[in-house]
């Protein structure tokens, strides 16, 4: 019976080829290479040992499923009648596709592993003096840095860079979150350089076996663009020893009130559609969130995680026609009350913030208890409301006639608080513009309501 042997051949140098490895290349078994680009193949043929590659099938197949369909199948007709060494570049470890292929087909084989091409890469860098260490290492192949979010904290090992093209990508991706200078060690065929990021795509000798190591940062100021990781760390920077006394110094109840003010400035920035200013307005936002978190991770009371981790789970479960079930009617009230353990009108009434401004809060409340959804009475009532208040001219009729203005305003679909904010800006613009020709409250009425 015929054997299959599967190898990794290391990444390219002979030298680097493992004792039992080239023992089994000479015993006369059947060669076939995944690729013969690799320096293996002049130590082929100086020994005098036959060999055959699927560089062939790379171009005739239409995608990698159907290359390995190929490949299994040529081991499987030289099975029937010789002894079989199917060799890959590198370690040959499972992540070869190839062979996850050969597996699924239940045939018997041998596995010799090789030297990693990446294990030698950090070896050389180590001895340059950088702290390899292997709990602290991110490894990704070069196809998959489009979806990869690296920590720029930890080293990072890039593998794979098959050709100019694809590493300007890899190179592309990495100034996402590296500077241009940032200094990286590639390893190709020809050994191994340190050069800076901006330069990567431009090297010689970029093929399968070429990898490139990125050592982390050590200080932030060594970033040109920042993550979500980044807000913490600067946070973390700021309260500790050393940092910022004032920051040091705050508690969820001291910077309460900036979460409120930093919300309502990037409302503001986005109703008027000023881009760049969404962006500060929305990043101090979120400086806020991850303040508070930061702080309650020092008294363990939560932290970051777990803000995230609550969001998402409620997004998932009051979406469950998203989810969990595509055929299911959306009813995301339901599913909160159902959370919450609301029996009653009362108790939904009980979870609406008293800190909300009072019409938002007025028409929440309006809304949940689902009394006042007619609109024909709201208007009689509105009407009644504000002729008596002209005729007696009391507060306690000017407050009634705002709750049912408020729900008037709720029925057709209107925020009056968000539309009154707005409306107080356009107020001051136009008088601040118009200042002099503006003789009576007609006059500035006609202009405040104009292009309404």
């Amino acid at each position: 019976m015929f054997t299959l042997t599967v190898m990794g051949l290391g990444p390219g140098d002979p030298s680097l080829l493992t004792l039992r490895a080239a023992q089994m290349l000479k015993s006369g078994a059947k060669v076939f290479l995944r690729t013969e680009r690799h320096g293996i193949r002049q130590w082929l043929e100086k020994e005098g040992i036959p060999y055959e590659s699927m560089d062939e099938l790379y171009e005739a197949c239409r995608d990698f499923d159907e290359l390995d369909e190929k490949i299994v199948q040529r081991i499987q007709d030289a099975l029937g009648s010789s002894d079989v060494i199917y060799a890959v570049p590198n370690s040959g470890d499972a992540s070869d596709s190839s062979i996850l292929a050969l597996a699924a087909t239940g045939i018997p084989y041998t596995f010799i592993p090789g030297i990693a091409q990446d294990t030698v890469l950090l070896g050389q860098a180590s001895a340059t003096g950088i702290n390899v260490r292997q709990d602290r290492l991110q490894r990704c192949t070069a196809t998959a840095m489009e979806s990869f979010e690296p920590n720029v904290w930890e080293l990072l090992l890039i593998t794979e860079l098959e050709n100019p093209i694809l590493t300007g990508e890899v190179k592309i991706s990495l100034l996402e979150y590296y500077r241009d200078d940032h200094p990286t060690f590639l390893l190709t065929k020809d050994g191994m350089q340190e050069i800076v990021l901006s330069q990567l795509d431009m090297q010689k000798g970029l093929d399968h076996t070429a990898c490139v190591l990125i050592p982390p940062v050590s200080d932030l100021r060594e970033l040109s663009r920042y993550g979500f990781r980044d807000v913490k760390e600067v946070v973390n920077v700021l309260r500790a020893p050393g940092g910022c006394p004032w920051d040091a110094a705050q508690d969820h109840h001291s910077i309460e009130e900036y979460l409120l003010e930093e919300a309502y400035e990037a409302r503001d920035a986005i109703r008027r559609e000023d881009i760049a200013a969404s962006v500060e307005e929305l990043g101090d936002l979120l400086f806020q969130v991850v303040f508070h978190a930061q702080i309650a991770q020092q008294y363990e009371e939560y932290d970051l995680r777990d803000i995230t981790t609550e969001v998402c789970d409620k997004m998932i479960r009051r979406h469950p026609h998203v989810f969990r079930d595509p055929g299911k009617e959306n009813d995301w009230e339901k599913v909160k009350n159902e959370e919450k353990g609301f029996r009653s009108v009362s108790d939904t009434l009980g979870d609406v913030p008293r800190t909300m401004p009072a019409f938002v809060r007025m028409q929440k409340l309006q809304k949940r208890t689902k009394l006042m959804d007619n609109i024909q009475e709201t208007e009689k009532a509105l009407i009644q409301a504000a002729q008596r208040l002209l005729q007696t001219g009391k507060k306690e009729d000017a407050i009634v006639f705002l709750y049912w203005l408020c729900n008037e305003a709720r029925l057709k679909k209107c925020n009056l608080e968000m539309e009154m904010l707005d409306l107080c800006e356009r107020f001051c613009e136009i008088y601040e513009k118009e200042e002099a020709s503006i003789t009576d409250a007609q006059v500035l009425t006609e202009k405040l309501f104009s292009d309404l």
